[in-house]
């Protein structure tokens, strides 16, 4: 059966972050692309559309297609795939430990516009979330525990009602959403998210949004401690 474009797109992002091709490098032939996958070429040109649109190749006339610096042009979106296919251990550890501070920064901001702006039903769902999150570290279930960070997240956002914050949200939050998918083992169950987010919670419904920030930006500090404790001596991991 023949390779669809989204399948396509995705396998040649692979090799793309896994350096398979590299920056500069041309793509071969659609002739011989279309072959290798087992595709045909209106399929294959629809895949490269979407890798030049993910700015991970550049199309021109008479040139072909020639690989991006994914490095340098790439954006959240390739958080996930770089986290799977990449090869080079220590980069990823990297990758990890420079998000962390934004991570922290955005989720706290989220708090605070949530206990300003946030209505009862609101604050419900976040109770709904919370609930979701005590269950999985009660378990210590990584994936539910993700699952309902996600759902944490979401409620936050919705609590926002800012629909300029969601949009400049959306796209951190998915690819914090694939970091974690993909890292389960970086999963930090003590202190507990479910703690901080009661908390957090109370103090919203109290109408203390900087006082929700501030046990928030407390919460982060001792898990982020942990995580670089994880991923600093990988970062530091000499290559070859």
């Amino acid at each position: 059966m023949s390779v669809r474009t989204e399948e396509l797109f995705e396998l040649i992002r692979a090799r793309i972050v896994a350096d398979e091709f590299k920056a500069g490098d041309r793509l071969p032939p659609e002739r011989d692309l279309a072959v290798a996958y087992g595709t045909n070429r209106n399929t294959l040109r629809e895949a490269i559309r979407r890798l030049e649109q993910a700015r991970l190749v550049t199309v021109r006339q008479g040139q072909g297609v020639t690989v991006a610096d994914f490095r340098t042009r790439g954006t959240l979106d390739l958080l996930g795939p770089f986290l799977e296919h990449g090869r080079d251990i220590r980069e990823k550890a990297e990758l990890l430990l420079g998000l962390l501070e934004p991570r922290a920064q955005v989720v706290e901001y989220l708090v605070e516009s949530a206990g300003k702006r946030g209505m009862p039903e609101d604050f419900d769902r976040l109770d709904a979330a919370a609930k979701a999150l005590r269950e999985a570290e009660s378990k210590r279930d990584a994936r539910a525990f993700v699952e309902a960070q996600e759902r944490w997240l979401d409620a936050l956002v919705v609590a926002t009602h800012n629909l300029a914050l969601r949009w400049v949200a959306n796209p951190f939050l998915e690819s914090i959403r694939g970091m974690m998918e993909r890292a389960l083992d970086l999963v930090v169950f003590e202190p507990s998210l479910a703690d901080m987010a009661e908390r957090a919670i109370a103090l919203m419904r109290k109408g203390d949004p900087q006082a929700a920030r501030a046990i928030t930006e407390a919460f982060h500090r001792d898990v982020d401690e942990k995580l670089r404790r994880v991923l600093e001596p990988a970062s530091k991991a000499s290559v070859g």
